[in-house]
């Protein structure tokens, strides 16, 4: 027989599980190019994009952008990356990054393209929060 505060405690951590799962799952703003059959797959994604946003400090932030405001979904999300990563490194070079991938832990959003060369975190990669969409980190890939 199982205790109650055990079950509850077992019930509360499988919720948790698949809280995390449901929102660490990938959105697409755009159908997936044909030329998109050798991407890296989603469980390959999805624990890199948790190692990334663990290693996000909680003071960071990017200087001289202003907030965004709240980010509803991983559609409006890609759909901002796309504008503060062209303001950075110019729209041609974000539109051969394509295609984008959101995932979302807690109040953060992480952004990333393609893999560069089969690279995770190799493209560009946008985090921001998600209540006041203010950006917290930008990198594109190497040298703009």
């Amino acid at each position: 027989m199982i205790k109650q505060p055990k079950a509850r405690s077992l019930i509360a951590a499988v919720i948790s599980a698949l809280l995390l799962s449901v929102s660490m799952a990938p959105v697409y703003a755009d159908p997936l190019p044909a030329s998109s059959q050798n991407l890296v797959p989603d469980n390959q994604w999805r624990p890199w994009a948790q190692q990334y946003l663990a290693s996000v400090g909680a003071d960071e932030s990017v200087p001289n952008l202003a907030p965004r405001g709240a980010i509803s979904d991983g559609i409006a999300v890609i759909e901002i990356a796309r504008q503060v990563w062209s303001e950075a490194y110019g729209a041609e070079r974000v539109a051969h990054q394509e295609p984008y991938r959101s995932y979302r832990k807690n109040n953060r959003w992480l952004v990333a393209s393609r893999a560069n060369q089969g690279q995770l975190g190799q493209g560009l990669i946008l985090v921001i929060d998600r209540d006041t969409g203010r950006v917290i980190r930008i990198a594109g890939g190497g040298t703009p």
